[in-house]
């Protein structure tokens, strides 16, 4: 993470752009290891920046205010993990940053209870799978990450949050639902196999149901899925509906790349996810332009662009230099590459 996307994430944080789900996670990743010097360095410059008249006595009255937050709240929950990092991070910012801090640190103090909160993020041109504390299998595609804890508390629901593409296959458990908060969305469950899309570079998050039943909300809607049903939400005009996916006459893996009429620039996020390949688009190529196409797990990129470039009645060329895809309208030479 580079610090200007640190820093842009404290200040939507505190000037309260942020979505309360959205909230939540960056409270939880305030208190995790990863991207500690990002984050220390962002908050010392919201320090530097801030025009608030820096009076000793009123930093350490919040500071004091603060600390016997965390002191007590340490002592009522006995929690595993400190939230003694927080001062740390306190110590960089300005005193309304740091009356924040001691406002939440409440509810950090929920997910701290529970165990240790960590983090498994995917790069690009990636997968990995894990096994959460009460053996719900995770696969993660490129591009993706999940927060969760170490192990799931006896007396709490199983939430975790994820970014980008996610695939779950749920351990029952009655008492517990598991909820799959995904920016405004979550997915509540009890036991069964699905998969979320939610790339922050993309307009919708999808829930996608392969069995068993699940529950999608935005908070004001909700949407019963059943296998093969997709729930949609449009992060713009918050439109939120159900759809039913096509039957191709294949069975639908995950791992899979299947393009179900879908615009030219969504299957490019896909294909830079999952391959960990960058766009040059000439002007002129039509990104609304879409496709049914689908391709399984073990074909290489090359292939995959060959046959998009082969598909009959289309006038763009897909060719591949390096690290980088070249999309170009077909003509006698290609354009000269950047």
């Amino acid at each position: 993470m580079k610090l200007t996307e640190a820093y842009a994430i404290f200040k939507r944080y505190f000037n309260g752009e942020l979505s309360p789900k959205d909230q939540n996670l960056v409270r939880l990743w305030l208190t995790l290891d990863v991207n500690r010097e990002e984050k220390d360095a962002a908050l010392k410059q919201m320090w530097q920046e801030d025009d608030f008249a820096r009076s000793e006595d009123k930093v350490e009255a919040a500071w004091k205010e603060l600390s016997d937050s965390i002191d007590s709240v340490e002592e009522a929950k006995q929690r595993r993990i400190t939230l003694r990092r927080v001062l740390r991070y306190a110590a960089a910012v300005l005193l309304p940053i740091v009356t924040a801090v001691a406002a939440w640190v409440g509810s950090s103090a929920y997910y701290a209870s529970q165990a240790n909160m960590l983090e498994c993020a995917v790069s690009d041109g990636s997968s990995r799978t894990i096994y959460l504390s009460d053996n719900t299998k995770v696969q993660l595609n490129g591009g993706s990450r999940i927060i969760y804890p170490e192990r799931f508390g006896l007396w709490n629901d199983r939430n975790v949050y994820v970014e980008g593409e996610v695939r779950f296959e749920v351990t029952h458990d009655e008492r517990h639902p598991f909820i799959v908060n995904a920016d405004n969305i979550d997915v509540r469950v009890l036991g069964t196999h699905f998969s979320v899309r939610a790339y922050r570079d993309e307009h919708t998050i999808t829930t996608t149901l392969e069995e068993g039943s699940v529950m999608v909300s935005d908070g004001q809607r909700k949407v019963i899925l059943k296998p093969n049903e997709q729930a949609v939400y449009n992060k713009e005009d918050r439109l939120f509906g159900k759809v039913t996916m096509a039957s191709t006459g294949r069975v639908w893996n995950f791992n899979d790349l299947d393009f179900d009429h879908k615009p030219l620039r969504y299957i490019m996020t896909t294909i830079g996810h999952r391959y960990g390949v960058k766009f040059d688009v000439e002007e002129g190529v039509d990104l609304n332009r879409a496709y049914t196409i689908n391709f399984d797990s073990t074909e290489c990129l090359d292939d995959v662009l060959k046959v998009l470039s082969m598909l009959e009645n289309d006038d763009i060329k897909f060719e591949l230099t390096g690290h980088k895809v070249l999309i170009f309208k077909k003509r006698k030479e290609a354009p000269q590459r950047k």
